[in-house]
């Protein structure tokens, strides 16, 4: 039989006195980590326990470890996990502990969406963070514009190297690291032969002309130039162009002629041509009358047919007469 000595909790066989458990304590938490990919939790040891079981609340299966320390791989950056853990010995289970922790943020980065030669349009990578965190990004003597997962840069100098610096704030206001990305302003040939193209497309050309003069023109102009110089030449004659009609005159009838369009700004020209007709106004065509007939004529004409169309015969009978 077991005997209690007062104050105890255990039973004791005398005279060997081997301790009997009747119940397993509740394991406490010796010590956590995480990182934005994994968590580790330390138990602190229960006397009598063969093991200890973790269940992670969003998940239905029961894991069991034999020694102190639990880890879990299957987790995402800056997210909030509950696990319930105990221990267990023989036929005993103790009570179940909760503990909850929370994944480091992992490193965001960023990604250009575009490129000017005065600015930058940038995206940002969250790299399995959720969404709900905050961006922050940040360049020494500059001040990007952060809006959601874009990040905007405008007035930089054409063909330069920019840094930027980006990190994230999780909801459990941890922060990721700083993560530096450096970008380099294009030298502005894409853009200036880009915007060349929807120049050229935008152009709009009217001819017309006198025809008493016998001379035609051309009237031209540009919807959008895109801040650019833009010019237009005809037969040699070059005026600028804008979204108000320009005339180019002194142009012969139904001749085809080149409209060159140039473009130029402080450091690019290019041209592009365009051909156009003047109209040829053809002279009106004379309807020619067809030569009346003679009455006289016609009913002549129509005697003739019907005697070729007389049958005779001659002869004679027995009294000398003549017959036909």
């Amino acid at each position: 039989m077991g005997i209690r000595s007062p104050g105890e909790s255990k039973f004791w066989f005398d005279p060997v006195k081997v301790p009997v458990t009747l119940a397993l304590e509740m394991p406490t938490l010796g010590s956590q980590e995480s990182s934005p990919s994994s968590v580790a939790l330390n138990i602190n040891t229960v006397e009598g326990a063969a093991s200890y079981k973790i269940r992670r609340t969003d998940k239905q299966d029961v894991q069991s470890f034999t020694g102190t320390t639990f880890s879990d791989h299957d987790v995402q950056p800056a997210r909030k996990y509950t696990y319930e853990f105990w221990a267990e010995g023989g036929q005993l289970k103790s009570a179940k502990n909760t503990i909850t922790i929370w994944t480091k943020p992992a490193n965001p980065s960023l990604t250009v969406q575009k490129v000017t030669n005065t600015g930058f349009a940038l995206n940002v990578v969250l790299n399995g963070n959720p969404e709900d965190v905050l961006v922050e990004v940040k360049r020494e003597g500059g001040s990007p514009s952060v809006k959601g997962l874009s990040v905007e840069e405008s007035g930089l100098t054409e063909d330069t190297d920019y840094t930027y610096e980006i990190r994230v704030k999780s909801a459990n206001n941890e922060y990721s690291g700083w993560v530096t990305q450096t970008f380099r302003t294009g030298d502005g040939n894409q853009e200036f032969y880009d915007n060349v193209q929807t120049i050229v497309s935008t152009v709009v050309y009217k001819v017309d002309g006198d025809k008493k003069a016998k001379k035609a023109w051309v009237e031209v102009s540009v919807s959008d130039t895109k801040g650019l110089q833009v010019e237009g030449e005809v037969n040699g004659e070059r005026k600028q162009l804008g979204s108000s009609p320009v005339r180019f005159e002194n142009l012969e009838l139904d001749t085809e002629y080149p409209l060159t369009v140039v473009v130029k700004d402080a450091k690019r020209t290019t041209q592009q041509k365009v051909t156009f007709r003047t109209p040829s106004f053809p002279e009106p065509s004379i309807p020619t009358t067809p030569p009346t007939s003679n009455p006289d004529e016609e009913f002549n004409k129509k005697v003739e047919k019907l005697l070729e169309t007389v049958k005779y015969e001659v002869g004679n009978s027995e009294k000398r007469h003549g017959w036909m």
